[in-house]
């Protein structure tokens, strides 16, 4: 005789619970207070759609999405290819391949403000490597030119998640 297992749902219902606290609650309570103006006293006023459509009117709103998006494509357009390329090229065991990924884990287990002072250590004039690595060939790091800064940034989060996608891969 083949016993019955137990319905589905009673069994989902801790997982539900704790996707609802951690999840929903938190996303309605954003959605509350962003048609409210709040007040010392904790005193909501409603202002309703105003926010968004004050912000959704200006044009640095739309520049700034166009960057967010620009930076996000193209960093997702060199992390994923070069990850990929490195998965493939790492010895498929060993003790070698045991090492390079540890050391290819440091960088996603560093935490995000680290990453952030080892950039700017990095980018510093008369300190860092890339200023004095683009010195050599005579060019320029100066951290006052967007392109420069979007450059660096592009690298440092380069740097920070391309192992992510070696090691899921």
């Amino acid at each position: 005789m083949i016993a019955r297992s137990a319905p589905p749902l009673p069994l989902l219902l801790p997982a539900l619970l704790v996707m609802l606290l951690s999840g929903v609650v938190p996303a309605a309570f954003v959605a509350y207070y962003s048609v409210h103006d709040t007040f010392a006293g904790n005193s909501f006023v409603w202002v309703g759609p105003q926010w968004y459509l004050s912000v959704l009117s200006q044009p640095e709103f739309w520049r700034a999405l166009g960057r967010s998006l620009g930076f996000a494509a193209l960093a997702l357009l060199i992390q994923i290819p070069l990850g990929i390329y490195i998965a493939r090229k790492l010895p498929p065991s060993g003790l070698l391949a045991s090492v390079l990924i540890v050391l290819l884990a440091i960088p996603l287990l560093a935490p995000l403000i680290v990453v952030g002072y080892l950039w700017k250590v990095l980018s510093a004039p008369g300190i860092g490597i890339l200023p004095a690595l683009t010195g050599v060939f005579g060019l320029g790091w100066d951290m006052n030119n967007p392109v420069v800064v979007w450059a660096t940034l592009l690298l440092m989060d380069c740097w920070h998640w391309t192992s992510l996608v070696v090691l899921l891969c």
